[in-house]
């Protein structure tokens, strides 16, 4: 199935298109999504350091939309929506990330189910820096 995920795009502070800043894909903790404060200040230390910070939420969770079957998982789908989030700032499709990045600039971070989810991603996907 198709489902739209929201969140929170923090580009860099000084990034531009034609060098692209490296991203980190945050995820947010069980129940809960990315107005987090844990995030928050996480997203705010890393653009500190020079990062741009996508915010992601799963689907059930914050901005994105309802899956249809109301229920909180462990392990069954999040896993694609990170993956589709950390793919989304590879590609930048819609060009509002500053473009397009090689692989190696965007990283998967998460706290406690975030982290969970995070590390099964890194499992899937080869090509996440980790």
């Amino acid at each position: 199935s198709t489902i739209k995920l929201g969140g929170w795009w923090l580009p860099a502070p000084a990034s531009n298109a034609t060098d692209p800043s490296p991203v980190v894909v945050l995820q947010h903790p069980f129940k809960s999504n990315s107005n987090h404060f844990r995030l928050q200040m996480a997203a705010f230390m890393l653009r500190r350091r020079g990062f741009g910070v996508l915010l992601s939420n799963w689907r059930d969770h914050g901005y994105s939309d309802s899956s249809g079957t109301g229920t909180y998982q462990w392990g069954d789908a999040y896993v694609y929506d990170v993956l589709g989030a950390w793919d989304f700032v590879v590609a930048d499709p819609d060009g509002k990330l500053g473009g397009p990045r090689s692989s190696d600039l965007v990283g998967v971070m998460g706290f406690s189910k975030g982290a969970f989810v995070s590390t099964t991603a890194f499992g899937m996907e080869g090509r996440i820096p980790g």
